[in-house]
């Protein structure tokens, strides 16, 4: 019939850490990127974006279950 969820969520894993890896290498290979202080820069600040959200997410339900209790 089709993927499963599982399948999808599978899929979708592994597709993000290839991204990821790729994202994360291209600045150590690619010459004009390591030479490049904006785009280094962008990229800073959108990792660190990215750990905030990941700390205001987590923190989120905690919090909400203390107001709402």
């Amino acid at each position: 019939m089709g993927i499963s969820v599982d399948g999808v969520k599978w899929i979708f894993i592994f597709l993000i850490l290839f991204i990821t890896l790729g994202a994360g290498l291209a600045p150590m290979h690619i010459q004009s990127c390591k030479n490049n202080t904006k785009y280094l820069g962008i990229a800073n600040c959108f990792s660190g974006g990215v750990f905030l959200s990941i700390a205001f997410v987590h923190i989120l339900p905690e919090t909400a279950n203390m107001y709402y209790s």
